[in-house]
């Protein structure tokens, strides 16, 4: 039985009604995947966002880190009137520096370097920064060694590199079971024959 002229209009407009729903549900699709990808876009906005604020607060507590002890190491050099006053100055900072309770210090400039991995833009502040220190404790030294109240002997950015590797590298200390009074004397001792051997050596006789 063929169908009526009536039945195949009203087909053909169901038709058409079905490829308009078709087209505003194709539409919507894709302003849904618009929208998806555009929350996307913002999600990862916001965490890059924070992450640079993060990386800054980072940078700052490192800077500021870095600007104590310059400043420290310029009162310290800049105040000896010879190398035996240097060195007692030298020596009571050594023991101020490796007081177990600055161990907190040591830890969260330690966890602050180890976040430079994957992250250059921390890496470079956290370099210019650090660049900063050595370059001022470098023409610190170099100066006292003109000056006659540091041994010539070894180069004065060596001399500062060492300074540095000493006060955080003793954050080591704070993971031994061990790590009591008297052990903190002992590395105290040694630190100080060191130091007088390397900066002192041939201008102290005592």
């Amino acid at each position: 039985m063929t169908k009526s002229k009536a039945e195949n209009a009203r087909t053909s407009r169901e038709l058409e009604d079905l490829k308009k729903k078709m087209v505003v549900l194709e539409k919507a699709k894709e302003e849904l995947v618009s929208d998806r990808t555009k929350l996307k876009s913002e999600i990862v906005e916001i965490k890059r966002l924070f992450s640079e604020q993060k990386h800054a607060a980072l940078a700052k507590e490192y800077e500021d880190e870095v600007a104590e002890s310059t400043t420290a190491m310029r009162v310290v050099m800049g105040s000896a009137k010879s190398p035996k006053d240097l060195r007692n100055a030298m020596h009571a900072t050594t023991a101020f520096t490796h007081q177990r309770s600055r161990n907190v210090n040591r830890i969260n400039r330690a966890g602050v370097i180890a976040g430079t991995r994957g992250r250059p833009e921390l890496r470079a502040r956290l370099e210019e920064a650090q660049t900063r220190l050595t370059d001022a404790l470098e023409q610190l030294i170099e100066d006292c060694q003109q000056r006659g109240l540091i041994a010539p002997r070894h180069h004065p950015r060596a001399l500062a590199s060492f300074l540095q590797a000493n006060t955080l590298g003793i954050v080591l200390t704070e993971f031994d079971s061990k790590n009591d009074e008297a052990a903190l004397g002992h590395r105290l001792e040694v630190i100080e024959h060191v130091i007088d051997f390397l900066f002192f050596d041939g201008l102290i006789d005592d």
